[in-house]
C-alpha cells in the first residue's frame, strides 16, 4: 500500500495542539521510512509555496527537529535560539510560487512559506511560475494557464532531482569562489579548491552554513536553468570541452526564464553540472569555474559536478545546468530580464 499521510487544511491554526500532533506523527512516519520500513536518506517535499503556510510548515518544521535529533544550536540562528543542525537524511523544499493575478496575498504567503522552508531543509528550490507566462507552445500559440501549471509541476520535480543528482556526481567545491587563478578580480590568486569523487551532505552543507552571505537566514532559494552545445571532435578534448561549456553555460543563462539578471546579481552560492560522455579535464573544470564565476561574480562560493552521462544524448552533446542560490524574493521575484554579468 502507498504511504499517505493526510495534513489538516490551511485553515485550521497552526498553533492548534492537533496540528502539532499530527504533524509529528506525520514526520516520524515518513522519517520511519513508512510502509517500507526504511529510514530514508533523502526527504523531498514538492508543494505550492502559497499553501504551505499554516499546518504544511509545522510538519515541514517537524521533519526538520526529528531528522536531526536533540534540539542543538543551529546555524542559521540569530540571538542563540535554538534551532536546526542539519544533519541526518537529506531535506529538500521544491516549490513552485503563484501567478501574479492570484493576487499580492498568494504571493506574500509564498515568499513567508520560502523564508520559513529555507530554515529548515537544506536546500530549497522554486519555480516562479510567473517566469513561464511568456513561453509558446509548439504551435506558436502562447501557453494557456494549464499549460503553464502542467510545465510548472514538471520543473519542481526537476528542480529537485536536479540538487539529488548533485549528491550522485563527483563535485569540485569551492568555498572561496572560482577556481581559476587568472580570474580577473579576484580576491585570492589561491583558492583552496577540494575534489569530492561523491559529493556529500556534509560538503554540500559546510558550503551553505561558510558562505559569506545571508548564511544566518537560512539555505536560501535556488532557482535552476540549463542550456546545450556541441563538442568539437576535431579539437583538442581541453579546448573542445572547454569552449563547449562556455557556450552551454552562456545559453543556459540567456535562455532560462528562471535565471534572470535579479538572481545573479544578488547570488549566495551556485552550482554548474556538466554532462557530457567524455570524462572531464582539468581545463574544462576550470572553464565551467570560470563560466559561472562571469555570472555570479568570483567571490560566490561554488560548486563544479560531473553528472552521470545519458546514454540517450548524442555524443558530441554537452549539457550545462546552473543552480543559483539567493533569498526567496529575489529567487522568486517577477522580474523576467534575463542573462548574467553586470546589470
Amino acid at each position: 500500500s502507498p504511504n499517505r499521510w493526510r495534513l489538516p487544511p490551511g485553515t485550521v491554526d497552526p498553533k492548534d495542539s492537533a496540528v502539532e500532533e499530527n504533524a509529528e506523527s506525520v514526520a516520524r512516519g515518513i522519517l520511519g521510512g513508512g510502509v517500507a520500513n526504511e529510514p530514508p536518506a533523502v526527504v523531498v517535499v514538492v508543494a505550492s509555496a502559497s499553501e504551505m503556510v499554516g499546518s504544511p510548515l509545522v510538519t515541514i518544521d517537524a521533519v526538520a527537529r526529528l531528522k536531526d535529533g536533540p534540539s542543538q544550536r543551529g546555524w542559521f540562528n540569530v540571538g542563540g535560539s535554538q534551532g536546526i543542525t542539519h544533519r541526518g537524511p537529506v531535506f529538500i523544499v521544491a516549490a513552485m510560487t503563484p501567478f501574479a493575478f492570484e493576487g499580492p496575498r498568494k504571493s506574500t504567503d509564498a515568499i513567508e512559506a520560502l523564508l520559513a522552508a529555507q530554515k529548515r531543509a537544506d536546500a530549497v528550490a522554486v519555480v516562479p511560475q510567473e517566469a513561464l507566462t511568456g513561453g509558446v507552445s509548439q504551435n506558436g500559440d502562447p501557453l494557456t494557464v494549464a499549460e503553464v501549471t502542467e510545465l510548472a509541476d514538471a520543473t519542481v520535480q526537476w528542480s529537485a532531482w536536479t540538487i539529488l543528482e548533485m549528491f550522485a556526481s563527483p563535485a569540485w567545491v569551492g568555498l572561496d569562489g572560482a577556481a581559476s587563478e587568472s580570474t580577473p578580480g579576484s580576491k585570492s590568486r589561491n583558492r583552496a579548491w577540494r575534489y569530492e569523487p561523491t559529493l556529500s551532505p556534509d560538503v554540500f552543507r559546510n558550503l551553505v552554513a561558510g558562505r559569506p552571505k545571508n548564511a544566518k537566514l537560512g539555505c536560501g532559494a535556488c532557482v535552476v536553468g540549463y542550456g546545450t552545445s556541441t563538442l568539437e571532435l576535431n579539437f583538442a578534448p581541453d579546448e573542445g570541452q572547454s569552449a563547449a561549456i562556455r557556450v552551454a553555460a552562456a545559453a543556459a543563462a540567456e535562455s532560462s526564464p528562471f535565471l534572470r539578471k535579479r538572481v545573479f546579481a544578488n547570488a549566495e552560492f551556485a552550482c554548474v553540472s556538466v554532462q557530457t560522455q567524455a570524462t572531464l579535464t582539468e581545463a574544462a573544470v576550470r572553464a565551467a569555474s570560470d563560466a559561472l564565476a562571469s555570472l555570479v561574480g568570483v567571490d560566490v562560493p561554488q560548486i563544479v559536478t560531473a553528472a552521470k552521462p545519458d546514454p540517450r544524448a548524442p555524443p558530441d552533446q554537452v549539457l550545462v545546468t546552473i543552480l543559483v542560490a539567493a533569498q526567496p524574493e529575489d529567487a522568486a521575484a517577477r522580474d523576467v530580464s534575463r542573462g548574467g554579468g553586470e546589470g
